[in-house]
Parts: structure tokens; C-alpha cells; sequence
């Protein structure tokens, strides 16, 4: 992948989530702004003009010149240099978790760029099985790990983590809520000079 690309690829994701949006939102648009003519078209030609169209394309360009999705996962960017230090997550990363049915998701996104590649050096799947081991399901527990480029961000699912989900698990936490939190804990190799920046 060339440079940059990974910033277009992560606006054609946002795109295709605001392209529902963007349909309801031509009517809530002339709502909120009391049915001034044509309010809610400029609107809406405000929104392609950051960045897209409900069809996918970006702002007006043809369909055939707007990035596609690689065909296959995309790498984080590998760290350079040496780990000699060690601080925990949270230092580097903010987190969110949530529930989808029995599995748990995990978004952990970087405070700064440059803290991304030890992030994603580190969080590889087994450690976060190894990490959030005591969830898991025993037998049919595992951990899948996505990297969003544009956006310094990665998402881990893990499957089967929730005794059931919902209503249906007898966990204090039954939709995984506190796990990005758990996460937060875990150290992180990183060179001295990251870790004095953040003393």
C-alpha cells in the first residue's frame, strides 16, 4: 500500500457508515433547520464535501476513482528501533468495549501515531488471549485482531467471552463493558524515550 492510502481507505469505511446517515438525515436536516428552501440539499452537499457521497464515492469523483478496500487484512506499521521500556496501555491508548451477542469487541485506538506500532507489536492475538484468558470460553473462546489504517486505531473480537451476553449470562459484567479497562493494565514494550515523554 502506498502512503496515504491508508487515510483513504479509512474515509471510504466512514463513508459507507454515513450512507444510511445521510438518507434520514435530508429530512431531519429541514427539521432542524425550520424548513429553510434548500437548507437541507446544502447540507447534504456539505457532508460529500468532507469527504463522500451515500453511493461511496468521494466528493463527486467517478466510482472507478474512489480507493477500494484491499482484498486482504493491511499490517500496522512495525515499530523502528529498540523496546527498552515498558509503560502500561493506558499511557498510550484509549479504549472502548462493548458487547455483540456472547462476544466481546475491544477498540483500542493510539493517543499519538508514533505509539501505534508498539501498540500493535505487542497486542497480538495470543497476548490477548493469554491477557483475558479467565473470559474466554474454554473451548470455543478466541481472539480475532483488525487493524483500521487512517485511523492509529486496532479492534480485537473476542469470541465467546461473555458466559452467554445479555440476559443470559450470570456475569457481573454480562456485555463486556469493563474489559477495555482490564485491557488498559497490560505493559507495553516501548523504546526509553516514549516512556520519558510519558513519566
Amino acid at each position: 500500500m502506498a502512503d496515504g492510502d491508508g487515510e483513504r481507505v479509512g474515509r471510504v469505511i466512514g463513508l459507507r457508515e454515513i450512507g444510511e446517515a445521510e438518507q434520514g438525515l435530508h429530512h431531519a436536516l429541514d427539521l432542524i433547520l425550520g424548513g429553510v428552501s434548500g437548507a437541507a440539499d446544502r447540507g447534504l452537499d456539505l457532508l460529500r464535501g468532507i469527504g463522500g457521497a451515500p453511493d461511496g464515492s468521494l466528493s463527486g469523483r467517478e466510482d472507478h476513482d474512489a480507493p477500494r478496500l484491499p482484498d486482504a487484512s493491511i499490517d500496522p506499521p512495525k515499530p523502528q528501533g529498540r523496546a527498552d521500556a515498558s509503560v502500561p496501555l493506558v499511557k498510550l491508548a484509549v479504549a472502548r468495549s462493548g458487547d455483540k451477542g456472547n462476544h466481546s469487541n475491544i477498540g483500542v485506538i493510539a493517543r499519538h501515531p508514533d505509539y501505534l506500532p508498539w501498540i500493535a507489536e505487542a497486542l497480538t492475538p495470543q497476548v490477548i488471549v493469554d491477557w483475558m484468558g479467565h473470559l474466554l470460553d474454554p473451548v470455543h473462546g478466541r481472539v480475532e485482531r483488525w487493524y483500521l489504517p487512517g485511523s492509529h486505531s486496532l479492534n480485537f473480537l473476542l469470541e465467546n467471552a461473555l458466559g452467554g451476553g445479555g440476559i443470559a449470562s450470570l456475569r457481573i459484567d454480562p456485555q463486556g463493558k469493563a474489559f477495555a479497562q482490564q485491557l488498559l493494565e497490560i505493559p507495553i514494550a516501548v523504546p526509553q524515550h516514549i516512556a520519558d515523554q510519558l513519566a
